[in-house]
């Protein structure tokens, strides 16, 4: 980002009338007095156009903005897009896709833990990343399957809870961590909205992501309310042998256009994985990811189990199907 400060100074000039002196009357038989000559004006001292007495601006006199409690959305491409990776865990996993990243020059990496994973294990991976390298994380914690399903009451509390102990424990990582309650949730949107309210009434200050299952409404998650302006970032699963090519970057468009923040959590070929690939699809998934870094739209790519779509041996694997990542 770039700050530009930009400095006024008014310089006003004065000017200073000089009086004409009188003459001296001349000896006259008749003393009559001399009449004072009428001043001609072109003998004038030209008068250099001033700034008719505007005050000289200082700091103090610009009128304090008042906050605006809900800015309306600027609709303009976020000036960070991430690509990455997204798989599960393990710490030789972790470190591979480290690696892979610093390879690839890539900047995020969204790490699923499926629900019933300890807070311990959870606790251990995540350090270990930050430890590790300097990029971005969407710490997907609470992965309930790969199917969309409904979280009953106990488990948003269960989730809530868990997302303010593991905020609390790396409270000194806020700017790095994107913090996702779920995964492929299709449910009311109040129950994220409440989400929101909850970590933002702890005290908390780390991006939230909201990931849309394709059923919910875009507009519903465009109007998620957060007490931080701009710390809501949407997204959903672009997998273009289900979606396709036109579809996903559609969608995508329809939080752009709304001054949202995007990350597409997992983008692939297809949700078969690497048996399936094909080369028009992985040519597909080309296309969008330059799409999405042309816009300033954060990708995830899926690898199954740690790299493995990208380097198993076979032909269908991304490696050998010329998967590309543009950076």
């Amino acid at each position: 980002m770039a700050i530009i400060s930009l400095s006024i100074v008014l310089i006003a000039s004065s000017i200073s009338f000089l009086s004409t002196p009188t003459p001296t009357p001349a000896p006259q038989v008749t003393p009559t007095p001399i009449p004072t000559p009428t001043p001609n004006p072109t003998s004038s001292p030209t008068l250099t156009p001033t700034p008719t007495s505007t005050p000289t601006p200082t700091p103090s006199s610009t009128p304090a903005q008042t906050p605006t409690p809900t800015p309306t959305p600027t609709p303009s491409p976020i000036q960070t897009s991430y690509m990455g990776v997204c798989t599960n865990y393990q710490t030789y996993i972790v470190q591979n896709v480290i690696d892979f990243m610093n390879e690839k020059n890539l900047n995020i990496y969204r790490m699923c833990f499926f629900v019933g994973a300890s807070e311990s294990k959870i606790t251990e991976i995540v350090q270990y990343y930050l430890d590790n390298c300097d990029h971005m994380l969407v710490l997907n914690y609470y992965h309930n399957g790969y199917t969309p399903v409904t979280l009953s009451d106990s488990n948003w509390v269960a989730s809530t809870n868990l997302a303010l102990s593991l905020l609390s424990t790396f409270s000194g990582y806020q700017d790095r961590i994107i913090i996702e309650p779920y995964n492929q949730y299709a449910q009311s949107i109040s129950k994220i909205q409440q989400f929101v309210y909850d970590i933002r009434d702890a005290g908390y200050t780390s991006k939230i992501y909201c990931s849309r299952w394709y059923t919910q409404s875009q507009r519903d998650f465009i109007n998620i309310d957060d007490p931080l302006y701009g710390h809501i970032v949407c997204g959903q699963q672009q997998y273009m042998g289900s979606v396709g090519l036109s579809e996903a970057i559609r969608r995508t468009q329809v939080f752009l256009d709304a001054g949202v923040e995007v990350i597409d959590g997992e983008v692939g070929a297809c949700i078969e994985e690497y048996p399936q690939f094909t080369q028009s699809l992985v040519d597909d998934v080309n296309s969008y990811l330059e799409w999405c870094d042309d816009n300033g739209v954060g990708a995830c790519v899926w690898m199954l189990e740690g790299l493995r779509d990208w380097s198993v041996d076979s032909s269908t694997s991304y490696k050998n199907l010329g998967l590309v990542f543009p950076r």
